[in-house]
C-alpha cells in the first residue's frame, strides 16, 4: 500500500485532459480518490485483524511513501495500530571465476576462429567472454523455443527453403539471384552452410536501383529478359507452388 498505488494517484488513462473533464463533469482523480476510499474502508469494516504492507525503500518510480489512508488511521483510528519492519537483508553470492584452460584441443578451435574473425566477435569477447567462448569457439547454440507467430527470421528461412527447391527443379532454365541486404559476408556463409542452401546468394555493395526499393524483408522480384519486373512479392509465400512453376514456364 504505497502512495500512489493506492489511490492511483493523478493518473489516469485518458486522451481528454484534466479540465476538459471537468468543465464536462466528467470523473477526474479526484473523483477517482473517493471511489478507492470508500471501497478502502468498506473492506476493513467488521475484520477483526488487518495487516497493511508497503515497500519503504525508494527505488525507481517507487517513493517508498506509505499510503495516505494509511496515515489517515494511524492518526484519526481509535484501534490499537502495531508497527511491524521487516528489513529484507542478503548477503553477495561469491562465485569462483570460470577459468577454461587452454588444451590442444582449444587452441585448435581458436587457430580455426582466427580464420574467420569479425569484429562482431571482439565484441562479444569484450561484452562476455563465457559467451564468446561457448558461441564462436565451441559453437554451441541455445535451444530455439516454439513461436506462436513466425519471426521475420524465420519468414526468410521459409521462403529460402521454398527458393532452394524451385533453384533445383529450374536450375539452367531461370537465373536466381539472392543478395544479402545488411549482412557480413562471414554470416552469410555460416547461414549458407548451416542451412546446406544451394542457391547463389550475393552481398550488396551499391545500393539497388529505385525501382527495387525494399520496405519488407524478405522482398521477392521475378524480372523478364529485358529487367523488367515481372512479380514482386513482399513477406513469406511458397515459391515453390504449382501456380509459381505456371507462372514461370509461361515466361
Amino acid at each position: 500500500m504505497n502512495e500512489g498505488k493506492l489511490p492511483l494517484g493523478n493518473t489516469q488513462n485518458t486522451y481528454l485532459p484534466f479540465d476538459v473533464r471537468r468543465n464536462f463533469g466528467l470523473n477526474t482523480f479526484l473523483e477517482n480518490d473517493s471511489i478507492y476510499a470508500y471501497h478502502f474502508y468498506r473492506l476493513l469494516q467488521n475484520s477483526k485483524n488487518i495487516y497493511l504492507l508497503y515497500n519503504a525503500l525508494g527505488s525507481g518510480v517507487n517513493t517508498g511513501e506509505k499510503s495516505r489512508f494509511i496515515t489517515q488511521m494511524e492518526m484519526e483510528s481509535p484501534h490499537k495500530i502495531e508497527h511491524i519492519v521487516i528489513e529484507n537483508t542478503s548477503e553477495p553470492i561469491l562465485q569462483e571465476p570460470i577459468i577454461i584452460e587452454k588444451t590442444e584441443k582449444v587452441l585448435e578451435k581458436l587457430n580455426e576462429w582466427k580464420g574467420r574473425i569479425s569484429a562482431s566477435h571482439l565484441i562479444s569477447y569484450l561484452y562476455n567472454p563465457i559467451d564468446f567462448y561457448l558461441n564462436n569457439i565451441l559453437k554451441a547454440r541455445e535451444t530455439e523455443e516454439i513461436e506462436e507467430e513466425l519471426s521475420q527470421r524465420n519468414y526468410g528461412n521459409l521462403v529460402h527453403y521454398a527458393l532452394d527447391e524451385l533453384y533445383e527443379g529450374k536450375k539452367g532454365k531461370i537465373e536466381f539471384v539472392l543478395i544479402a541486404m545488411q549482412d557480413e559476408e562471414q554470416k552469410v556463409r555460416d547461414f549458407i552452410k548451416k542451412n546446406g542452401y544451394t542457391t547463389p546468394v550475393y552481398l550488396l555493395k551499391e545500393p539497388l536501383s529505385e525501382k527495387f526499393s525494399i520496405d519488407v524483408f524478405p522482398t521477392t522480384f521475378i524480372l523478364g529478359k529485358d529487367g523488367q519486373i515481372l512479380r514482386k512479392d513482399e513477406g513469406a509465400a511458397d515459391w515453390n507452388s504449382q501456380a509459381v512453376h505456371s507462372f514461370i514456364e509461361k515466361l
